[in-house]
């Protein structure tokens, strides 16, 4: 426990959190901007996948129930009380195989074989039908034993003179699925290419628009206090850096007029100052010749005394 605590709490490790700040804020802006956009393309992608995925769908079901609506146009009963079956002619509306319909059959109501129509094959051979199950109906999917994927379309339909029967039609998805295979091939394959082409692209534009803070980083380190009369450039006084230049040029102008004030200020404390030390400096002098070796006799013994006291008197006063 003492070691998982230990772990937990290491200073030392370094964090995502770390290395993050870490970048520069160029970097940061331009993995953020790819990180976002990646999001929403990869959320916009899915998207688009599943709406064309349903589309698809919803074909392969449209061209069964209109191969279905077909072949149930084409049952007739003759004057025997027979069911038989009339092919539309050709060229008539929506008639026409299409190229992966599998096959359509119809059946009667005893189960019996009417008419079956090939209209395909899978894999390069003949597509052997599936069994026929009465109690099935409407959509479903199915498999060949050769693998091949089926959607087929069963239903049972009213003829005249009560007669009715169960036709069939199935269509091979393989193609449907090889084309989403491409689909979303294309749009797994474009997406990293988009993500980098947008994280060049957000790298040039932060460059571009940090670059007057480049700018503004080397002419502060340019100004020292022997030149405060520089100032920032202000390329847009409108946008957030120019305004932040601005009021780093105020500062600089306020920081100008304090080492004005004080260098004025030391020049007239140092010509204050200069002043008094000066006459303490020749009182001082003239103090020690009057008592030097080529000083003139005082006519008592406590004439240079007064001198001193007198000298240094006005020492002080100046001090």
């Amino acid at each position: 426990m003492v070691a998982m605590a230990e772990r937990r709490v290491d200073p030392h490790r370094p964090g995502l959190t770390t290395a993050w700040r870490a970048l520069s804020l160029r970097a940061r802006l331009s993995i953020g901007y790819a990180a976002t956009l990646a999001a929403l393309l990869t959320i916009y992608a899915g998207l688009v996948f599943l709406v064309v995925f349903q589309l698809f769908n919803a074909e392969v079901d449209r061209r069964l129930d209109q191969e279905v609506e077909i072949a149930e146009r084409s049952l007739f009963v003759d004057p025997s009380g027979n069911l038989v079956w009339r092919p539309p002619a050709v060229g008539a509306v929506g008639f026409g195989a299409l190229a992966n319909m599998l096959w359509v059959d119809v059946h009667r109501a005893d189960g019996s074989l009417l008419h079956r129509q090939l209209g395909g094959y899978a894999r390069g051979g003949p597509v052997e039908p599936l069994a026929l199950d009465p109690s099935r109906s409407g959509f479903f999917s199915a498999s060949l034993p050769n693998g091949t994927s089926l959607r087929v379309l069963q239903g049972k339909v009213q003829v005249a003179a009560g007669q009715s029967a169960v036709i069939r039609a199935a269509l091979a998805e393989d193609q449907i699925r090889h084309d989403l295979s491409i689909f979303l091939l294309v749009l797994g394959g474009g997406l990293p290419v988009s993500v980098a082409i947008a994280g060049l692209t957000g790298y040039w534009l932060a460059r571009r628009a940090l670059a007057p803070i480049d700018r503004m980083t080397a002419e502060a380190r340019s100004i020292t206090a022997e030149h405060l009369d520089a100032r920032l450039p202000v390329v847009n006084e409108h946008d957030e850096l120019g305004r932040l230049a601005i009021a780093f040029n105020e500062i600089f102008n306020r920081l100008e007029q304090s080492f004005s004030q004080l260098r004025r200020f030391t020049a007239d404390a140092s010509h204050e100052l200069r002043t008094p030390l000066t006459v303490i400096r020749s009182v001082g002098e003239v103090a020690l010749q009057n008592g030097g070796p080529d000083a003139k006799p005082y006519a008592s013994a406590e004439a240079p005394a007064h001198r001193y006291r007198e000298a240094i008197g006005s020492m002080l006063e100046e001090v």
